[in-house]
């Protein structure tokens, strides 16, 4: 594992329109650190930032916040909370945003630990018995490598078009691409895409009218 000073000096080299993200992703892992030893709960304490990150972030582009939503049955008559399902070991796979009665959630970002969720349905689409050496390894050598360190604060084109080549390389290609238009609300772990078509002999059928939102999603790297 990286130590701080090493970290940091990887920080300073980076350009200077990235080193603020990165600068404040290292901020909020030391400060979970600082968390985690005055005995607090790191997973709540996380997920209220992150909230509250999203509130405000919503707030200055004027869109809904649409965990607000969420949480808020289909059913006004259930009084019981919304069931939560945690991704954190699920491995690599689609979630289509559906009224399904169920929130899926994921640690995501990298190192900036955020926990996104969304009631849907979860897809699998890696068999770590059949392919070890699956998609997931691959996206995790490119978010912890030189251009993010696994400070995935941020999402760009070039993200997207590696996303999309790892797709190709394990037999996706065609069948999903990145959403363009939320590369804003993308990063590691959580990569909203277009779902094209029924995939052939695969794990989903009939999920038309086509293109449907999806969220790609998959261990995070912390």
């Amino acid at each position: 594992m990286k130590s701080f000073d090493d970290t940091l000096e990887a920080v300073l080299k980076r350009p200077a329109e990235e080193r603020a993200d990165l600068a404040m992703a290292l901020l909020s892992s030391l400060t979970m650190k600082g968390v985690q030893a005055r005995g607090e709960d790191a997973l709540e304490f996380q997920r209220r930032s992150y909230r509250n990150r999203l509130l405000s972030q919503n707030a200055e582009r004027g869109v809904p916040n649409y965990r607000d939503q969420l949480e808020e049955p289909e059913d006004k008559s259930r009084t019981s909370p919304v069931p939560f399902v945690h991704l954190y070991s699920a491995g690599f796979g689609l979630l289509v945003p559906w009224p399904s009665g169920l929130l899926y959630g994921n640690q995501t970002g990298g190192y900036w630990c955020n926990n996104p969720a969304v009631e849907s349905v979860f897809i699998p689409l890696w068999d770590r018995a059949e392919e070890p050496e699956g998609p997931e390894a691959d996206l995790y050598a490119y978010f912890t490598g030189p251009k993010h360190l696994g400070y995935c604060t941020t999402f760009h084109e070039s993200d997207a078009s590696e996303v999309e080549r790892i797709l190709d390389a394990h037999r996706l290609g065609g069948l999903m691409e990145v959403d363009r238009t939320r590369l804003a609300e993308s990063h590691e772990a959580w990569v909203h895409v277009a779902v094209l078509r029924d995939a052939p002999h695969g794990p989903w059928s009939d999920l038309g009218p086509y293109p449907r939102p999806g969220i790609l999603t998959w261990g995070n790297s912390d």
